[in-house]
């Protein structure tokens, strides 16, 4: 959608009216939107697994081509400081190799609750759900909690 000519506090009045569903930034035209994403069971499979693995490697690094569990969305545990992603020498986030964080070992071992759902907005967190979950909610029905976390014979 194309807008006149626009003060800068018009133009932000129309991004905050359109964010939650989908607006074009009559400055920039950059489309923006609030999304609502669930720590869903990907996320949850790929900490059990990190947390395990990691318990085995030189300061808990553990490189993600290794991962059985296929999808990008691990990365975003990363907005619940659940993972920790090292940089390359660089400076640049691309070395590959992750590890959980103290909060990631507590949910993935079912000490501590998060909230179910975080609000992006540019890629930035903009805010948390008011339910919470637990690793076992967040694995769903699907999976055996006790056997991914290598508890069962």
């Amino acid at each position: 959608m194309s807008y006149p000519s626009k003060t800068l506090a018009e133009a932000r009045q129309i991004v905050a009216g359109g964010v939650q569903e989908g607006v074009t930034c009559p400055c920039c035209d950059q489309y923006i939107k609030r999304y609502k994403r669930a720590l869903n069971s990907t996320m949850a499979r790929f900490l059990i697994w990190l947390v395990r693995t990691s318990r085995d490697t030189p300061g808990g690094w553990v490189d993600i081509r290794r991962c059985p569990v296929r999808g990008g969305d691990y990365a975003k545990l990363l907005h619940w400081g659940m993972v920790a992603h090292a940089e390359d020498k660089d400076g640049g986030k691309r070395s590959g190799m992750w590890r959980p964080t103290e909060q990631g070992i507590e949910f993935a071992h079912s000490v501590t609750r998060v909230p179910s759902h975080v609000f992006l907005l540019t890629g930035q967190v903009d805010g948390w759900a008011s339910t919470t979950t637990d690793i076992r909610g967040a694995l769903g029905k699907r999976f055996d909690y006790l056997e991914l976390m290598g508890l069962v014979p």
